[in-house]
């Protein structure tokens, strides 16, 4: 595949957040899912494609929770990465943080490859949002997760009508 403008979108992949959903996760372990997400961003970030980490928070997280919630699952070499930009929203939808589609925008991305949890809600939701707005969307299936199957495979079928459905090792 080329990356040619194109961008890795992985939503809420934050350690306090798999922490809370491993025990539901599915149709992936977390470890799947978090190693398929880093196949997903190494191959971007050797095709010098950019990659954006997208994090949720809420404005009245305590002090102790927000930063828990605040890390990435990311290992040391990902999160070192030149060509890794982070953004934080407060809603399910990453299109609904200016400075993502301002950064978009910017960088002419045409092409949005999404990946993170959950499929039914921030994957979902971002997918809509973007091909609403002229972008493409190509989701990976092993790279997203859910606390519901049935959640995650109507997601997943949507996602199929909004644009493309692949697996991490067709990238």
């Amino acid at each position: 595949m080329t990356f040619e403008n194109t961008a890795v979108v992985a939503i809420d992949m934050q350690k306090g957040i798999l922490k809370l959903a491993a025990k539901k996760a599915v149709p992936h372990t977390v470890e799947e899912l978090v190693a398929s997400n880093e196949a997903v961003i190494k191959a971007a970030l050797a095709s010098s494609a950019p990659v954006i980490l997208i994090t949720v928070s809420k404005h009245y997280f305590p002090r102790g929770f927000a930063k828990r919630f605040k890390t990435l699952a990311f290992s040391e070499e990902i999160l070192g990465s030149h060509g890794i930009c982070e953004f934080t929203k407060y809603e399910p939808s990453a299109y609904s943080v200016s400075s993502f589609r301002e950064y978009l925008e910017a960088n002419q991305v045409k092409t949005i490859i999404l990946t993170g949890v959950a499929t039914s809600n921030g994957v979902l939701k971002t997918a809509r949002d973007l091909v609403e707005h002229g972008y493409k969307v190509i989701t990976v299936e092993d790279a997203t997760d859910d606390m519901s199957l049935e959640r995650h495979n109507k997601a997943i079928t949507e996602l199929k009508q909004l644009g493309e459905v692949v697996q991490s090792t067709d990238l």
